[in-house]
């Protein structure tokens, strides 16, 4: 093992950077250690170029306004080492490390203190924590050695027991190392409840080394290590859940009234709601109302904090329903205490790889009311959502750690099945000032767009982040559509562009045009289905077969039934078999009609006659040719189903089934090797419109 620590003084600078690189070719380094890198951030492909070997790269970021001073850059060759976890603070990037050579355990810290002796103390703290972690690592170690010696010298005693009797002084030599044991245990106890508060694992997982594996992968990919809050830094874990927990405190908590309102004649006429409707919204609850809906909850859905999850209200509605149906009562009369059962979490999770900080808005409590009572919604009604909105109780878990739960006195929470409505009603609300707006439009109506976002912003505390939004401009001359862009503080978009995967013209779309969307579905889901009919496949091949197959052939999976996914997934077979053809075994997994397993097309397209009136299309080939008398159909035979049956008898006549074969087995017939690959499943299914290439290499002969 070969190991290089430098202090670069700027990686930046082009002789330093090729000189380590030549460091790390020439001295064959297993292990680099940079410090004073002055960086903020690398990218992959920059340390790719340190080595043409494959290294694990970990770092932390320059400090200081200018990124000036300190950074650090550690790397770990992967031939060499398998990284077990990885750690950093505010002045040290550690990695743990397994030889796999020597199989032997390692952790480098690379440290590179303030020149600031201000921030002495607080460097110093960190070390002292980062390396009595390293030794309680090592203090662990040390206790399995003693437990294991423990049980070694008992089970010697109680084998004596057995086949001699034991001396008295024998005797209370095993009993006190019984209780030594007994005092490791406990305290094991007393760690893995502590532990056991931070949920990585999913229920079903198991306590093996891969399920354990999965989970540390599960737990880095969800850990914030660091925030920007401004310009500071926050790698310290109390600092980010300080600084996250006063966010959203300060986020959900109640804004004074901006002053602005919506006007009384947003909505008019039919689009307000009617005295009937209103009617049935103030109704008492009944019995049937309340069991639709928890029936049309999701069984599987996470529990509350409770730890009741929704299949325990639908199996015990009757033995529960008595005081389900009073806490109803209750809120119908207003004098039930939502405060008590308003309770949520907020898992601050990165959706996108090396986020540091964090954004959002919310409409605020005066939002809704004046929305909905602009709409016509009753008094009462409106005194209850908002009574819903406004006495909750939320708590922020970030990294696996629950703070103290704080009041949400405005907002909508995620996972609350009454927010979408409520969103949708205060974002209505814009829609219908824009249609006021588009009305009564002028020279500068642009000008007036841009101030009315402004308005419904202060208005409803949503926040429209104009940077991540793009303008689509018609109808003006090409010259405008910059100053237009300029004018909303937005890019300037193009047609065409996609949205949520759809693609957007401002012309008529084109069958071509949605060959890229469903190209991507394609080589989503067409692997999969290929390696599930060839049984290619680990741990998920297994679920896949128990919990869908359940022992029959892919080929006889019906479309309905079963999660999205699976759907989703039975209904591209169709697809699947454009290019698959089958060697026939015993025919037990070949469908008679929809397989390709006599000639180029199934029997269900060249004896189409005789397919549409069979009483049974999903007959497998095995049934069929064993009995050709179980090919039932609908009603005798014309003239032209006549000489379909003789032409079908004599394609079946070619092909003799052996009972005792062995399985059937698919070719992808598509590719000479007969392996599926989604490009010729894409060429035969959306072929090149372009004309084929011309022979001609020059003018033909003149006579």
């Amino acid at each position: 093992m070969r190991a290089l620590f430098w202090n670069i003084r700027g990686f930046g600078h082009d002789g330093r950077r090729r000189q380590l690189i030549e460091y790390m070719r020439d001295e064959h380094i297993d292990i680099a250690a940079i410090q004073e890198t002055m960086r903020n951030d690398f990218s992959l492909p920059e340390l790719d170029r340190l080595s043409s070997h494959l290294f694990a790269w970990h770092w932390l970021p320059s400090s200081g306004t200018t990124s000036h001073s300190g950074g650090i850059l550690l790397g770990v060759k992967d031939a060499t080492f398998e990284v077990g976890s990885m750690d950093r603070g505010q002045s040290f990037v550690s990695m743990e490390l397994f030889e796999r050579s020597l199989n032997f355990k390692w952790e480098v810290i690379l440290v590179y203190g303030p020149a600031d002796h201000s921030r002495s103390a607080a460097f110093l703290e960190e070390l002292h924590r980062k390396f009595m972690k390293s030794w309680g690592a090592n203090l662990g170690r040390d206790l399995r050695e003693r437990k294991k010696a423990l049980l070694t010298a008992i089970q010697a005693l109680d084998l004596r027991a057995d086949t001699s009797s034991l001396s008295p002084e024998e005797w209370v030599s095993r009993y006190d190392l019984e209780d030594q044991l007994s005092i490791i245990y406990t305290d094991e106890e007393a760690y893995w409840r502590v532990r056991g508060s931070q949920k990585w694992a999913l229920k079903g997982d198991t306590n093996t080394a891969y399920f354990q594996a999965i989970v540390n992968g599960r737990r880095r990919r969800n850990t914030i290590p660091l925030l920007w809050d401004g310009e500071t830094l926050m790698l310290s874990p109390r600092n980010i859940r300080t600084h996250v927990a006063g966010f959203y405190r300060a986020l959900f908590s109640s804004a004074p009234r901006s002053g602005l309102s919506l006007a009384p004649n947003c909505w008019t006429g039919n689009q307000l709601v009617s005295a009937a409707e209103n009617t049935t919204l103030t109704a008492p609850f009944f019995e049937g109302e309340v069991l639709a809906g928890i029936r049309g909850m999701n069984p599987t859905s996470a529990p509350g904090p409770d730890g009741l999850p929704v299949q325990f209200f639908q199996s015990f509605w009757n033995v529960i329903k008595p005081e389900i149906m009073l806490i109803f009562d209750e809120f119908y009369v207003g004098s039930i205490d939502l405060g008590r059962l308003n309770y949520g979490i907020i898992s601050l999770i990165p959706k996108v790889p090396g986020s540091s900080d964090i954004y959002s808005g919310y409409p605020n409590q005066t939002a809704f009311i004046q929305v909905l009572l602009r709409k016509g919604f009753n008094d009462r009604w409106v005194t209850r959502v908002m009574q819903m909105v406004s006495c909750g109780h939320t708590a922020v878990n970030i990294n696996g750690e629950i703070g103290p739960y704080f009041p949400t006195l405005c907002g909508v929470r995620q996972g609350d099945p009454f927010s979408p409505f409520l969103f949708n009603m205060v974002v209505d609300a814009l829609a219908a000032i824009l249609d006021k707006a588009k009305a009564a439009c002028s020279e500068t109506n642009i000008s007036n767009l841009k101030f009315l976002l402004l308005c419904f912003q202060k208005m409803s505390g949503l926040k429209i982040n104009f940077d991540k939004s793009d303008v689509m401009v018609m109808g003006y001359p090409l010259e405008d559509f910059e100053s237009i862009a300029n004018q909303l503080n937005c890019r300037l978009g193009s047609f065409p562009t996609t949205y949520l995967g759809t693609p957007i013209s401002d012309s008529r779309l084109t069958v071509a045009d949605l060959h890229p969307a469903v190209a991507k579905l394609q080589m989503r889901i067409e692997p999969w289905l290929w390696r599930i009919s060839q049984g290619q496949g680990g741990l998920w091949l297994d679920i896949i077969q128990n919990k869908y197959l359940r022992g029959q052939p892919l080929a006889f999976c019906q479309r309905s039934g079963g999660s999205k996914f699976w759907q989703s997934v039975v209904q591209l077979l169709s697809v699947l078999r454009i290019g698959t053809s089958i060697s026939v075994g015993s025919g037990t997994a070949t469908l008679f009609w929809f397989d390709c397993w006599a000639g180029d097309a199934p029997f269900a397209a060249r004896f189409l006659d005789l397919f549409s009136i069979a009483v049974d299309p999903s007959i497998s080939l095995e049934r069929a040719l064993i009995d050709l008398g179980r090919l039932a159909f609908q009603r005798p035979f014309g003239p032209p189903e006549t000489a379909a049956w003789r032409e079908l008898l004599d394609c079946v006549a070619l092909h003799e089934l052996v009972v005792d074969a062995g399985p059937d087995q698919l070719k992808w017939r598509l590719e000479s090797s007969g392996q599926f690959s989604t490009k010729s499943l894409y060429q035969a299914i959306a072929p090149s419109t372009a004309p084929p290439p011309s022979r001609r290499f020059g003018p033909s002969a003149c006579p």
